[in-house]
C-alpha cells in the first residue's frame, strides 16, 4: 500500500508504507518532510478578517499571541519601522574584520544599552565594577600602591564592555526559538562551518536566557527570537568551531525599532531549518549543544573498500592518543581485550581499527571500527553496536563526541573520545554522506 501526501510547497507525492514517518528531501522547494502515516492532503484553512499587516516583520510578544487566538496567529506589526544602522557601526566592523581571523556572513550591526545589559546579565559586570571599586578602596585608605590595580580593573572594566558592545556589532545573527518557560530556555542554530570543506555542520543550542525582563513583553512558548553570537575558537585544521554563544537581542536593547531590523534578516528559510532541527533534540528540552542534520540520511549503500579507505584516511595509528589502525598492526593484546569487552564474539579479522578511551589503555573501554559497523563500550550502561547504512552524521563540539542515527537516536559520549574526537567525527560523519 502507498502513501500519498502533499508538501507544504504543493508538490504531490505517492511513497512505498515503509516509508511512514521517515524523512525525504521534497525535489520541488528543496525542504525536508516528513512521510505521514497515512495519505494527507492539506485541507484549506477557515478563512477569518485580520487586520493589515506591515511589511515589519518583527512582532513583539505582547502583540503576537492572546488568548482565544488560532495557533500560529501573528497579530499586526506595530506601527514604527525597523531602524537603518549606524554609520560608525560599519566602521567598527570593518576595523574587527581587520583585527580578527573571521567575519560574520550575518553581522548584528546592533548599538546595546549598557543598562540594559546589565539588567539581563548582571553577573560578570557587577563583579569587574566591584573589583574596580575595591582597589579604589585600597587606594584611598590602604596605600598609594593602590593606584596599579585601580588602573588594572579600570582598564579591565573597559575591555569587558568593549568586547560586548562589540559582539552585538560584529557577531553573526542566528534564528532562536523559546522551548521552554520554566526555566526561560531558548534554542538557537547555526552552522558552525569555518568554509575548509563544503559541508554543512549544523548544531543547535539550548541555553538558558533571562526572557522575562525582554524588551516587548512576556514570552510564550514557540515564540521566535533573533539572536547574536561569537563562535568558540578552534584548531586551524578544525573544519568547524567548537561552539557559540548567542545571545537573544531582547535582552540587551530597548530598541523596538533596532529589535525590528535585526529580526529582519533572519528569512522563512531560517525558521523552516531551525523547526527542523528542533525535531531531533531529546525530549524533555535541555540545555546543551547537539548536532543536528537538515537533509534526509542517504540510503545508498557503503562499501567495504569505501569504509577502508576512509578509516585509513581519517584516523591515525597513534599509540599515545590510543588509537590503532590493523593496517600498521593492532598490539595482540589490545586486540583481544577490546574484542572480548566491546564486541564479544565479533571476528577479529573484520576489526579495521581500535579506538579506546581517553584514560583506558586496557583495551576494555572505547570503540572498534569494524566492516560491518560500529560497536562501542563505555561503560554497562552505554554500549552497543550499529551498522554502516544506519549511521545519519556525526558532530564533536567542547569535547563531546556524539552520533546521530537514521532512527532519530542520538549517541553521546561525553569527553570520553576528546582525545579522538576530531578524526572520528571526520571518519563517520564522511562516511554518513558518503564523503570520502
Amino acid at each position: 500500500m502507498a502513501i500519498e501526501f502533499t508538501c507544504r510547497c504543493g508538490a504531490r507525492f505517492r511513497v512505498p508504507e515503509v516509508m511512514a514517518g521517515k524523512t525525504a528531501l521534497c525535489q520541488a522547494c528543496k525542504q525536508v518532510v516528513v512521510v505521514p502515516q497515512a495519505a494527507v492532503i492539506p485541507q484549506p484553512m477557515p478563512t477569518r478578517p485580520v487586520a493589515p499587516v506591515s511589511n515589519n516583520p518583527y512582532v513583539p510578544p505582547s502583540a503576537a499571541f492572546q488568548p482565544g487566538q488560532p495557533p500560529g496567529y501573528r497579530a499586526p506589526a506595530p506601527p514604527f519601522a525597523p531602524s537603518q544602522p549606524d554609520p560608525d557601526m560599519l566602521k567598527e566592523l570593518a576595523t574587527h574584520r581587520e583585527l580578527s581571523d573571521s567575519s560574520a556572513s550575518n553581522p548584528g550591526m546592533l548599538r546595546i544599552s549598557n543598562l540594559k545589559y546589565l539588567l539581563s546579565f548582571p553577573k560578570w559586570p557587577i563583579i569587574w565594577l566591584s573589583l574596580l571599586i575595591l582597589s579604589f578602596v585600597l587606594l584611598c585608605f590602604v596605600t598609594w600602591f593602590g593606584i596599579l590595580p585601580v588602573l588594572f580593573f579600570g582598564l579591565a572594566n573597559l575591555g569587558y564592555w568593549y568586547i560586548i558592545r562589540t559582539k552585538f556589532v560584529a557577531g553573526c545573527v542566528n534564528p532562536g526559538m523559546v522551548v521552554s518557560l520554566d526555566p526561560p530556555l531558548v534554542a538557537v542554530m547555526t552552522d558552525l562551518s569555518k568554509g575548509m570543506i563544503e559541508r554543512d555542520w549544523t548544531y543547535v543550542r539550548v541555553l538558558p536566557q533571562p526572557l522575562q525582563s525582554m524588551t516587548g513583553g512576556p514570552p510564550f512558548l514557540g515564540q521566535q527570537l533573533a539572536t547574536v553570537a561569537y563562535y568558540d575558537r578552534s584548531e586551524d585544521t578544525d573544519p568547524h568551531w567548537e561552539g557559540f554563544a548567542p545571545t537573544v537581542i531582547n535582552c540587551v536593547s530597548y530598541s523596538e525599532p533596532d529589535i525590528a531590523r535585526v529580526f529582519g534578516t533572519l528569512d522563512k528559510n531560517d525558521w523552516q531549518q531551525l523547526s527542523a532541527g528542533l525535531k531531533q533534540i531529546p525530549q524533555p528540552v535541555s540545555e546543551g549543544l547537539y548536532k543536528v542534520e537538515l537533509q534526509p540520511p542517504l540510503v545508498s549503500p557503503i562499501s567495504l573498500t569505501d569504509v577502508t579507505a576512509a578509516v585509513g584516511r581519517s584516523l591515525l595509528h597513534l599509540p599515545d592518543k590510543l588509537c590503532y589502525l590493523a593496517a600498521n598492526g593492532i598490539p595482540g593484546h589490545i586486540l583481544q581485550a577490546s574484542v572480548a569487552a566491546i564486541a564479544p564474539g565479533l571476528n577479529s579479522a573484520s576489526v579495521l581499527a581500535v579506538v579506546l578511551a581517553n584514560k583506558d589503555a586496557s583495551g576494555r573501554q572505547g570503540m572498534i571500527i569494524a566492516a560491518d559497523g560500529v560497536y562501542y563500550r563505555l561503560s554497562d550502561a552505554l554500549q552497543g553496536k550499529f551498522r554502516w547504512p544506519d549511521i545519519w552524521g556525526a558532530g564533536t563540539s567542547r569535547r563531546q563526541f556524539e552520533i546521530l542515527l537514521t532512527n532519530r537516536q542520538r549517541l553521546r559520549f561525553d569527553e570520553a573520545f576528546s582525545e579522538n574526537g576530531t578524526p572520528l567525527e571526520a571518519l563517520l560523519d564522511g562516511l554518513a554522506k558518503r564523503d570520502f
